[in-house]
């Protein structure tokens, strides 16, 4: 969920990318927030979703890129705006401190903001598996935690970050216990590195270890940016094709890069991959959609349609704070209207109430937010 910093001018199909992702976001958080059909998460072990409603099997699918655009653009977000700062002067000290201090606000986000609001809602609906919860780890731990961590590698050569990059995606495959073991009592300490799942009153959805890697192919990313913005986005096409491909390998070869490998027969099975962590399955296809949509918003933006794209660079200008009032306007909504839980169809006309009151708000916070001076605290959001 990282913003561009720079005074350059922006690129708005980052900006864009960032604004469907937090769209997809929204709408997957509707449904928990507002619908009785909360379905279980993608883990690597346990019970898989029952997505046997149309509509909520593709919503789930694509929305699956979600995360990976938060730490894929988080880190070419660094990137340029290390540049940035660089050329205004700024000392690799500043610039680390800048990081490590988002991260750190980040973490402290997740547990006294988000998670009060997860649940605000009646908690027994919301995450009928997860009613003892104490203590949530959830996507902006994970972010803020990839923000202070990555810091450390943004000033290492293109190939180590690579290396360090795929060691910890990969690794993860491999150090992974047995899914027969999903319901065992594994230490905090394990989960919140790599294996995610809850073990007493702690849950963990989004362990550090294997995220770290996906803010480091960001900020590859973003050095190829910039050092030729049109050549990035013409390989975003090869890339995204690519990673489609490994995908299907991963999936019929139904061994390493499986926690869940794809038996045959149903071909929605397909599909059925791990996103707790992410599996080299899951990496593969979302990573494939995000260079995908990359090539294809590139080419929109420098086209005649441009302007239909410009509302969505105003939510990605603004994804944290975004993000943040979603969850509550949500939280609120399903306390007050929908205890019992809505429709489809009415959780529908909700999501898209909060999508289009969401955007003179965030277009007011983008200007305010750029009237700020640049160590202003707003500017974190």
């Amino acid at each position: 969920m990282s913003e561009r910093f720079s005074s350059d001018k922006r690129a708005l199909t980052l900006d864009a990318l960032r604004g469907v992702v937090m769209i997809l976001m929204a709408y997957r958080h509707a449904e928990i927030f507002l619908t009785s059909y909360v379905t279980h998460p993608e883990m690597w072990g346990g019970v898989m979703p029952d997505l046997t409603f149309g509509v909520q099997y593709w919503t789930r699918f694509f929305g699956h890129m979600c995360p990976t655009g938060f730490f894929f653009l988080m880190g070419v977000g660094m990137t340029l705006f290390a540049r940035s700062r660089i050329r205004r002067g700024w000392t690799n000290w500043q610039i680390s401190s800048f990081f490590i201090k988002r991260g750190a606000l980040l973490v402290l986000f997740q547990f006294v903001i988000l998670n009060p609001l997860w649940y605000f809602d009646n908690p027994s609906r919301v995450y009928p598996d997860h009613v003892s919860v104490w203590f949530y780890f959830g996507v902006l731990f994970s972010l803020g935690m990839s923000f202070m961590l990555n810091s450390l590698i943004l000033r290492f050569n293109s190939l180590l970050v690579l290396a360090v990059s795929f060691l910890v995606i990969i690794g993860t495959q491999f150090i992974m216990p047995d899914p027969a073991m999903f319901d065992n009592q594994f230490s905090i300490l394990s989960r919140v590195l790599y294996i995610a799942g809850q073990t007493g009153h702690t849950l963990v959805l989004f362990p550090v270890l294997p995220w770290l890697g996906f803010t480091g192919l960001g900020i590859l990313f973003g050095r190829l940016f910039i050092a030729n913005r049109d050549s990035a986005y013409r390989l975003s096409l090869p890339f995204g094709l690519a990673c489609v491909t490994l995908f299907l390998l991963f999936r019929f070869s139904g061994g390493f890069g499986n926690f869940r490998p794809y038996a045959g027969g149903d071909w929605q099975l397909l599909f059925y991959i791990s996103k707790h962590p992410p599996s080299l399955a899951y990496v593969s296809i979302t990573f494939g959609e995000i260079f995908l949509l990359i090539w294809i918003l590139s080419k929109i933006e420098h086209g005649s349609w441009r302007m239909f794209i410009e509302p969505l660079g105003v939510y990605g200008r603004c994804s944290l704070f975004f993000y943040i009032t979603h969850i509550f306007l949500f939280a609120c909504m399903g306390q007050i209207f929908f205890r019992s839980g809505a429709g489809l169809l009415w959780m529908f006309i909700a999501w898209l109430m909060i999508i289009v009151a969401m955007y003179p708000i965030c277009k007011w916070y983008g200007q305010f937010k750029r009237r700020k001076p640049e160590h202003s605290l707003w500017r974190f959001f």
